[in-house]
């Protein structure tokens, strides 16, 4: 597979002389896409470049695109005024699950696959570390798109939401976020950061995790606000009890 500047590399080969192929993709054309007789001598780099040129798009082709988008609140779609991921490398595999070719996410998050022959997909992204995925999750696991394409035809909305994974797994912590409302009514608290408890008083961001949540935010040994523990661990889209 080559890579975003066009350069490939197979190593650990034998000496002797081989005959060296790419695959062709739709919609481009190669002088020579198989050349015979490549010598691979001990210790010595060999270089064998392909030279290829585009051609009119094969009839009946159509496309896929979608977008890549930071999903803030973690619930598996996106809303408004999440954005969009730049960067990000979305792959088109063939049934067998080898990539045919990889899409890079713009500014605003979206991407496409143009000129694709009709037939079965499979659409994924190649995973960045920090981040966990989801959209789309099965399960609650993290999933991959299989689309059929039409003759012509355009699939859209082929979308993947990942959330910020920078908080430790299988630990349940306290959550502090001074001066709630009292009495506590049944209400819905959205993680995100734009979200606050008491912002009145203090403005503390919701989520900012204390592991010790004493409700002392002037750290001098008083309790000096209506503290909220969570009593488990929070779960994007999921109720919890909290004290």
């Amino acid at each position: 597979m080559t890579d975003s500047t066009g350069y490939y590399q197979i190593t650990d080969i034998e000496p002797g002389a081989y005959r060296v192929c790419e695959e062709m993709q739709p919609g481009w054309q190669g002088d020579h896409p198989c050349v015979e007789g490549v010598a691979i001598l001990e210790g010595v780099i060999t270089v064998q470049d392909f030279h290829n040129r585009r051609t009119q798009p094969p009839q009946d082709t159509g496309s896929i695109r979608g977008s890549k988008y930071n999903d803030l609140n973690g619930n598996g779609q996106r809303d408004p005024g999440e954005p969009g991921l730049a960067d990000w490398q979305i792959t088109l595999e063939d049934d067998d699950g080898t990539v045919i070719a990889i899409a890079i996410t713009g500014a605003n998050g979206n991407y496409e696959f143009g000129n694709v022959e009709p037939g079965t997909y499979n659409i994924d992204e190649i995973q960045q570390s920090g981040w966990r995925k989801t959209d789309p999750e099965v399960d609650g696991q993290p999933a991959l798109w299989s689309i059929g394409l039409e003759p012509d035809g355009i699939v859209d909305g082929v979308d993947f939401g990942n959330i910020r994974d920078d908080s430790p797994s299988g630990q349940d912590y306290e959550e502090e976020h001074g001066d709630a409302p009292e009495p506590y009514f049944d209400f819905y608290l959205s993680v995100s950061s734009s979200v606050f408890l008491g912002s009145s008083v203090d403005g503390e961001p919701a989520m900012q995790r204390d592991p010790h949540a004493l409700g002392d935010d002037n750290n001098d040994g008083s309790d000096d606000e209506d503290g909220v523990e969570f009593v488990t661990s929070l779960i994007p889209g999921h109720r919890r009890p909290f004290a």
